[in-house]
């Protein structure tokens, strides 16, 4: 597999969460237990979902707004049962000169 920039790479010293490298070649099967918990966290967000777009979960739904409601629900649970996670990336500030040119 050919290497895509730096998506495999991360510092030596960085040690808090597997490599994506590492998790990739070692998928383990998903139990009827996680998925029946996962469901479960995706129905407790679904409500956060509707009091967030300020709708009432009786009412029929765009296509637009089913997809707000499943795209906030969703997202939130994978976080919350640590399938998902978000790592900040380091951006380094840039660097201005303090000593400038002056041109008569």
């Amino acid at each position: 597999m050919p290497r895509l920039g730096r998506f495999w790479e991360r510092p030596a010293s960085d040690c808090s969460y597997a490599s994506a490298q590492a998790i990739w070649k070692s998928p383990r099967p998903i139990t009827q237990q996680e998925r029946a918990q996962f469901a479960r966290s995706v129905e407790l967000y679904r409500a956060d979902a509707f009091r967030r777009y300020g709708l009432s979960p009786e009412s029929e739904l765009t296509a637009r707004q089913q997809d707000d409601v499943d795209r906030f629900s969703v997202s939130r649970a994978l976080v919350a049962r640590g399938y998902l996670l978000f790592t900040r990336r380091r951006i380094t500030p840039p660097l201005k000169s303090v000593f400038r040119a002056s041109l008569p």
